[in-house]
């Protein structure tokens, strides 16, 4: 599922650069439903104030992913 390729992702880049608040705000987030997870992540719902922090590092961190993302493709088809 995408969710959980996500939320990996962002767990394996970042975890080590939370604090406590974060963290704890990480554990959080894993207690939710993938729909609920998803429908914050997709700014489809208001967030829980209980995990409104990670949810905003995780919204940046995906845009910032994407960001890079288009930008290497870019240099790809400009060096073919």
């Amino acid at each position: 599922m995408e969710l959980d390729y996500i939320l990996g992702r962002f767990a394996k880049e970042n975890l080590g650069d939370l604090d406590d608040e974060l963290l704890n705000e990480f554990e959080s987030l894993l207690d939710h439903s993938d729909g609920v997870v998803f429908a914050c992540v997709s700014s489809m719902m208001p967030v829980p104030k209980k995990i409104e922090r990670i949810i905003h590092e995780i919204r940046a961190w995906v845009k910032n992913s994407a960001a890079l993302a288009s930008r290497n493709e870019q240099s790809r088809n400009q060096a073919s």
